[in-house]
């Protein structure tokens, strides 16, 4: 995986880690913020985990998360 040119592990791969929540805060609010992972611009947060919600360009999909406790 690459991010920014920075090689990786792909934390939503087999064996990855889950990222932290956005800011190191546990109680961030549910929004769109930037995807830890780097694969899509946006991932959003739902108030107590990622979830599989993903934008680029404005354009809403689905990138499930392949790392149990996601």
């Amino acid at each position: 995986m690459s991010n920014n040119g920075v090689a990786g592990t792909d934390p939503y791969g087999n064996k990855g880690t889950p990222f932290a929540p956005p800011g190191n805060n546990p109680a961030a609010t549910a929004a769109w913020y930037l995807d830890p992972a780097g694969r899509h611009e946006h991932r959003y947060w739902n108030g107590r985990k990622w979830t599989a919600q993903v934008s680029n360009v404005g354009v809403v999909g689905d990138d499930p998360p392949n790392v149990e406790g996601f």
